[in-house]
Formats: structure tokens, sequence, C-alpha cells
């Protein structure tokens, strides 16, 4: 006798794989336009809001961190 999953948690594994790839994207889009936005206000605007803005690059990625971190100790 082999010792298979079912089905439906394979199904569930992939699932989430998928979702935790999709909100790493998300994570990662939203710092890269904090970025680029950062960038724009700081050569074009104001050089204070690019600064304050480009602190939460960081802050978005060490966000996704947490929370991605968190998933993982289940």
């Amino acid at each position: 006798m082999s010792a298979t999953k079912p089905f439906y948690i394979e199904n569930l594994e992939e699932f989430k794989k998928e979702s935790i790839t999709r909100i790493k994207f998300y994570f990662f889009m939203a710092a890269a336009i904090s970025f680029v936005l950062s960038i724009y206000l700081f050569f074009f605007g104001d050089k204070t809001n690019g600064i304050f803005v480009a602190i939460w690059v960081p802050s978005i990625l060490s966000a996704a961190n947490l929370i991605l971190e968190g998933n993982y100790n289940e």
C-alpha cells in the first residue's frame, strides 16, 4: 500500500503555494511603487516627502516578511 495524500489535500497545498506567491507579488509591487514614487517626489517634488515615502519601502518589505513568516510556523 502506498501512502498517497488525498486529492483535496494536494490541491490545498498547491492553493497555499499559489496564494503565498500572489501575496509576495503584491507586497513586492507595493514596495516597487513606493520606491518609484519616492524617486519622483525627491527629484520633481518636495524632497522631504520623497524621503518620507522612501521609508515606506523597508516597512512594506518588513511587514511582508512578518506576515509570510507566520504562515510557515503552523
